[in-house]
């Protein structure tokens, strides 16, 4: 048949019903004519097996024609599907596979379908592919199902979040020093280093509540923790609890002698504050109860050696004194854990100032100058 245009499926039972007609392309291979029957008339074990068979080399070489893999091979199956689950010549109703049975294929029948089973494989393959990457497109975006950022979680202060790890809110604002919150209804932050100090509020002055601690350009540590020992550059545990020592000349940082009050003198303090003079030194002692018990309310309750005739401290006011010694000639440590000293602004002589002195077996609070080459504690006055 030259020219052959189509396929013609007749049902197993006969006549009775029109065939079939599948459009296509000349195949070259397996195609029944019209008046053929497609079948025997008897029944076959194989008939259901052979009848797909040949749909789908037809439903192959119509695909390779025309290119329409997923939609031809859909509408073949299902009719296939259809005429085979229509019943036998004796109307009984069977599926279309029946897996209980399909172990009884013989070996040869299983031998000739082969080739048909491969090329189905390649068909089933392509529209499989088709059908994955349709879903995958369908799958959201791993992006999409990110959690949400931890940022939305962290507490707000005012209209803002911030990490409490790092900043602490006061006020509607946010406070943070080196990194670290601070309180500064308690503490105050030097800007130049990130250190945090405590201040308190004594009368009607505020001052720093522990020794400062600022790697200035000549201040020393001390490298034990009581007793006499060395003066060295670098940071020590020593100075981590007891601050930094000064000569006069490194506290003032190149400014005058100062007798006021407020002394007007910032020298190696942060910005807003400054050295006091001996004079707010005074005013201090007033605010206290007067010089000769101000040694006791004065000094810290902890840190000082308990040696024969030791006075504790009651730190009424939460000044905390240390007694953090002293340098001399800046080689020399001595009198750590016994006595603690701190300059004033107001100078005595061209090579003495004056300074003020706690020791662990005082209850008052010494008053005197010295040398400028000595190295002393410094507490700032707010401004």
């Amino acid at each position: 048949m030259d020219g052959f245009k189509g396929v013609y499926l007749r049902p197993m039972w006969g006549n009775s019903l029109p065939a079939l007609h599948f459009a296509g392309e000349p195949c070259e291979a397996r195609v029944t004519p019209r008046n053929a029957p497609f079948l025997d008339a008897t029944p076959h074990p194989l008939s259901n097996f052979l009848r797909y068979s040949s749909m789908a080399h037809f439903l192959c070489c119509s695909l390779m024609n025309r290119v329409k893999l997923t939609l031809l091979a859909a509408i073949s199956i299902a009719l296939a599907f259809t005429f085979s689950c229509s019943g036998n010549g004796n109307n009984d109703e069977q599926s279309f596979i029946d897996s209980s049975s399909s172990s009884e294929f013989s070996s040869s029948s299983v031998s000739s379908s082969s080739e048909w089973l491969s090329s189905s494989s390649e068909v089933l393959s392509s529209s499989s592919s088709v059908g994955e990457s349709s879903s995958s497109s369908e799958e959201p975006s791993s992006s999409s199902m990110e959690e949400p950022s931890s940022s939305s979680s962290l507490p707000l202060c005012g209209t803002t979040s911030y990490d409490p790890e790092t900043h602490y809110c006061h006020d509607n604002q946010t406070y943070s020093c080196g990194n670290l919150p601070y309180n500064p209804l308690t503490l105050f932050c030097d800007a130049r280093d990130g250190k945090a100090y405590k201040w308190v509020k004594i009368g009607t002055q505020t001052w720093m509540a522990e020794n400062l601690n600022f790697n200035a350009t000549g201040s020393k540590c001390g490298n034990v923790l009581t007793g006499n020992g060395s003066l060295v550059d670098g940071n020590t545990t020593t100075c981590d609890t007891y601050g930094r020592l000064y000569n006069w000349a490194t506290a003032m940082a190149g400014a005058e002698s100062s007798d006021a009050t407020p002394s007007g003198v910032q020298g190696v303090c942060p910005a807003g504050w400054h050295l006091p003079s001996d004079g707010e030194w005074d005013v201090l002692m007033t605010a206290v109860g007067g010089d000769a018990t101000a040694g006791t309310k004065l000094k810290s309750e902890e840190g000082w050696n308990t040696g024969s005739g030791y006075i504790p401290g009651t730190d009424d006011y939460g000044f905390a004194a240390l007694p953090s010694g002293n340098g001399h000639s800046f080689v020399n440590f001595a009198n750590v854990g016994d006595s603690g000293f701190w300059w004033s602004t107001s100078q005595f002589s061209a090579i003495n100032a004056y300074y003020r002195y706690v020791n662990y077996y005082r209850e008052n609070v010494y008053w005197d100058y010295y040398n400028k080459n000595l190295l002393f504690s410094l507490r700032c006055l707010q401004d």
